[in-house]
């Protein structure tokens, strides 16, 4: 995952073979590598799972998030293991013990920062879907977002899906063990549940699950201010549903652009010269770009 640090470093973290969480830093076109897990004592290896979750929280503080393999893929009492950058230090902290909120070892975490600047980390210990949350000023806390909701549970090997929407509203997207999408949206001081795939009539996510996890959606604010999630549907195309006027509307990307059938999962973000991108791997295992400008 890639972060810009507040120091204006572009920092990319990633899971290597030694189960570590290593990165690749660039400052003034110098690039520099680290191992945060050697650096931060006592932090365990990684479950090879997903990517891990790289972010500045909501007061300022640089973190990498991932699941401990300390007990295997399978051990019932994991935990979400927590590297920050404190005053040029690595530190490691077990935000599990910290929120009495043990977990399925075989879980991923995403994470974001909220309107009000909570830092949340989501993950899947079902049948529950667990935020971690610090709020500005205040420790951290485990909620199940789905005990005040309708919602089905969500597959674990899916990823999630953590954004604020144009108009500031918290939004969670994730798959079900259906591979239907749904939202749990923050309005009005409590979390409504939205079934994607039923208002917007579009397939389901893919079935394909890459080695690293099984994929999932991704949801960001496009270069021109409206509200998508992209995903990899069962047709193995790439597919958007983009909120408009109140409504989720439904495109086949790959139909609109006339690309290549698709193989991996996307990433939707927006460029620096505000045109929306959506990266995937191809049949071809080539990477594509799918495009649209802002204007």
């Amino acid at each position: 995952m890639v972060c810009v640090r507040p120091d204006g470093v572009l920092s990319v973290a990633y899971t290597a073979q030694d189960q570590h969480i290593h990165a690749l830093q660039i400052k003034d076109g110098t690039v520099t590598h680290a191992d945060l897990n050697a650096l931060a004592p006592g932090a365990p290896k990684v479950v090879p799972i997903g990517p891990p979750t790289h972010l500045v929280r909501g007061d300022g503080v640089v973190i990498v998030a991932y699941i401990d393999a300390s007990g295997g893929l399978d051990a019932p009492h994991c935990a979400v293991n927590q590297l920050s950058l404190n005053a040029g230090t690595w530190v490691r902290s077990n935000l599990s013990q910290l929120a009495q909120s043990p977990i399925d070892g075989r879980a991923m975490t995403t994470g974001y920062v909220k309107p009000d600047q909570t830092t949340a980390l989501l993950y899947v210990s079902p049948p529950a879907l667990k935020e971690l949350a610090l709020a500005p000023g205040g420790t951290w806390t485990s909620t199940n977002l789905l005990s005040c909701s309708q919602a089905p549970p969500p597959s674990f090997i899916r990823w999630l899906t953590g954004f604020v929407r144009s108009d500031g509203i918290a939004s969670v997207v994730y798959a079900d063990t259906q591979n239907f999408l749904h939202e749990l949206a923050f309005v009005g001081g409590r979390w409504l549940a939205t079934a994607l795939s039923e208002t917007a009539k579009a397939p389901p996510v893919s079935t394909v699950a890459p080695q690293s996890g099984g994929g999932g959606p991704t949801g960001y604010v496009r270069g021109d201010g409206v509200t998508a999630v992209v995903y990899c549907g069962s047709d193995n195309h790439i597919h958007e549903r983009a909120l408009i006027a109140g409504q989720w509307v439904h495109t086949d990307l790959s139909l609109a652009a006339n690309s290549t059938t698709t193989f991996g999962y996307p990433f939707a973000y927006v460029r620096g010269d505000r045109v929306s991108s959506v990266i995937y791997q191809g049949a071809d295992t080539h990477i594509h770009e799918l495009t649209l400008p802002s204007h």
